[in-house]
């Protein structure tokens, strides 16, 4: 008797461990999730593994392991965390999870996979759907993100996420109309009127297409001279490949008597990170920036390859690389960099400052006798120059202070000026002087003096959002060169259909 008393009692000691182990490993969870709201992740982690050595199929453990993970950016071991969950033993509420984090990494190809499996298995989940729809409208397929969204709303017609997205998407598969006209002026002396129109339609990834029509008119030492054009591109946007690709050409008549021509561009960029992107370019314009440029057909061919680096409030900076070749095989190369400091906010307004440098100088100076000199015996004077037919810099070199400021109060207005101010700049100025040859032969020469000069530019722009669908930007811009000075008005209307 007395032992079947003691087996009795030893069973209800067992049974009453077993009991408080499992409801101390319950506990363990409880205690985990606590510490991570209390943000102590260090600690809840150490919990969770050392749990998850004996419970290694705890789907509760895991999604709650993987979470803590993310929160402290520990971001591959949170997804190696689900996944090794996932093919240890498949749970719909883990596949998810990793979904979700997967899109919220901006991981979309990864993430779409996971999410149209998981659909698979639950046809109506609205985040599934609602993910699926977005990753689709980034990835430019508006159309299938369509099909996504509406899924969503036949069920809740109310939901926030689709009902935003479709109503974006729809918006930019409008017909978009943006009109144009500005006036500027120079000192040299050039002014020019011009009229914009420019018209665009997005249908995917593939297929967003744009045509620009321009007309300007030149007043040169008061004569009159017209110039039209017709360019069409197209935008391609390869978002698995994080590239985009714009290709296009056109047409022209030129201000020069029975002269016309062709323009072509071709612009890449290229996505390498959250922050950071690669450019490039090639384009073949006409050249109108000279007096003489109205009377002589110029035009030029322009490379370039730059890198820009661009964080929200923090660092922004750019570093690039321009050749212009132009008909007569004269080269005018440009090299330039950009930074400016984090900006910082004050009420509604958000100041950044900066740095600029940039240098180029041509092959071949075009800087000549602005009008024919009669040569004679003490010949004295200043012998005026002109740059025929357009502008090469020597050694042009400039060290330039930034501004960058932006006032956006609540409302539908907002004001932005962007200056650089040259601090230290210089260049080789050309200039002719009267010499004295053998037998009292007097000639014209030509020869460079470094000069100082204070480069500006302010760029400001005024904007009024007048619907969902409309705009108006006022815009001005004042520019001081080595060469010339020039003032220009522009104002941009831009509408949806």
């Amino acid at each position: 008797m007395r032992l079947k008393y003691l087996f009795l009692l030893i069973l209800l000691l067992s049974v009453k461990t077993l009991s408080a182990q499992k409801t101390a490993e319950k506990d363990t969870v409880e205690t985990a999730r606590k510490l991570s709201y209390e943000k102590k992740f260090k600690e809840a982690v150490y919990l969770l593994q050392q749990y998850e050595v004996k419970h290694p199929n705890d789907v509760n453990a895991v999604r709650l392991h993987a979470q803590i993970l993310y929160w402290m950016r520990e971001f591959d071991s949170a997804l190696l965390l689900l996944n090794e969950s996932l093919n240890k033993e498949y749970n719909l509420n883990v596949q998810l999870d990793y979904g979700r984090m997967l899109f919220e990494l901006n991981r979309l190809d990864a993430s779409k996979k996971v999410m149209e499996d998981y659909l698979v298995k639950q046809k109506d989940d609205v985040e599934a759907l609602n993910t699926l729809g977005t990753i689709e409208y980034w990835q430019g397929e508006p159309t299938k993100a369509i099909a996504y969204f509406d899924k969503v709303l036949k069920q809740y017609p109310n939901n926030d996420w689709a009902f935003k997205y479709l109503k974006e998407i729809k918006e930019i598969k409008k017909p978009f109309i943006k009109l144009s006209g500005g006036y500027s002026s120079d000192t040299q002396p050039l002014s020019l009127s011009n009229l914009n129109v420019e018209t665009g339609w997005y249908q995917s990834k593939y297929l967003a297409p744009k045509l620009i029509l321009n007309g300007a008119s030149f007043d040169a030492n008061n004569t009159q001279r017209s110039f039209y054009s017709l360019q069409l591109e197209n935008k391609f946007s390869l978002a698995a490949s994080k590239l985009e690709i714009v290709i296009g050409g056109g047409l022209y008549k030129s201000p020069v008597v029975d002269t016309k021509g062709y323009t072509a561009i071709i612009e890449v960029k290229q996505k390498l990170s959250s922050n950071l992107v690669l450019t490039a370019h090639a384009k073949r314009e006409p050249y109108f920036y000279t007096l003489s440029s109205l009377q002589k057909e110029v035009t030029y061919n322009q490379y370039g390859l730059a890198l820009v680096f661009y964080k929200p409030n923090s660092w922004q900076g750019w570093v690039g690389y321009s050749n212009q070749q132009f008909m007569d095989q004269n080269n005018l190369p440009t090299y330039g960099a950009w930074f400016l400091f984090p900006s910082f906010k004050f009420n509604d307004f958000k100041l950044a400052l900066g740095y600029s440098f940039a240098y180029s100088t041509a092959n071949i100076d075009n800087f000549i006798v602005a009008t024919p000199t009669t040569i004679g015996a003490g010949s004295t004077g200043n012998i005026a120059g002109v740059y025929d037919p357009y502008f090469t810099p020597k050694n042009q070199t400039e060290n330039a202070a930034l501004l960058s400021l932006l006032y956006k109060p609540k409302g539908i207005f907002s004001f932005s000026t962007n200056t650089r101010l040259g601090i230290y700049s210089f260049a080789d100025r050309p200039y002719f002087y009267y010499n004295q040859g053998i037998g009292n032969q007097f000639t014209i020469k030509k020869d460079f003096s470094v000069e100082k000069f204070t480069p500006v530019e302010i760029i400001a722009n005024t904007n009024f959002q007048l619907s969902n669908r409309s705009s108006l930007q006022i815009s001005y811009i004042y520019m001081k060169t080595y060469f010339y000075n020039n003032n220009f008005a522009k104002l941009m209307l831009y509408f949806r259909l």
